[in-house]
């Protein structure tokens, strides 16, 4: 049986207290998730209802699998993207999953959050926690690891 890390990341949380509050992550909709995920060679399907929500589900196999479950609101703004990676090679699954939060929004910040990114998934902490221009990144680090992509309140 093969070894399996999952890493989810909660990357993009919008803060209610902020000049950006919003309940939808600014300038990222499902749509531009999914032309960015095929561009890695994810597949996406859906979306499939789910109470007033909609989820689309990427995933790409290889040497390690990832999968992406997406959720939507009906006019099609990113609310949520787990990402789920399964696999032994943290360096490998770091690339994947940096270059999907990488992924830009309004108020980005694609260095810092790689950087922070890079040093919380090799730590022992659990929580680690960052805010970029009213966007909350949040990621567990315990094996497995995860990585959830949300709006507060989510």
């Amino acid at each position: 049986m093969k070894n399996r890390l999952v890493y989810t990341l909660i990357v993009l949380t919008a803060l209610a207290s902020t000049a950006h509050a919003t309940e939808t992550v600014p300038g990222l909709t499902v749509a531009k998730m999914q032309k960015n995920l095929s561009q890695l060679g994810f597949s996406c399907k859906g979306p499939k209802a789910d109470g007033s929500w909609k989820v689309w589900n990427c995933e790409k196999g290889g040497r390690q699998s990832y999968t992406v479950d997406l959720t939507g609101d009906g006019s099609g703004n990113l609310l949520a993207a787990s990402v789920y990676t399964f696999g032994t090679d943290l360096s490998s699954a770091l690339t994947v999953v940096g270059s999907i939060s990488a992924i830009s929004y309004e108020g980005s910040d694609a260095a810092r959050v790689r950087a922070w990114l890079d040093t919380s998934a090799k730590s022992t902490k659990l929580g680690a926690e960052l805010e970029v221009d009213g966007v909350v990144f949040y990621m567990t680090t315990s094996n497995p690891l995860n990585l959830d992509i949300s709006v507060k309140g989510f």
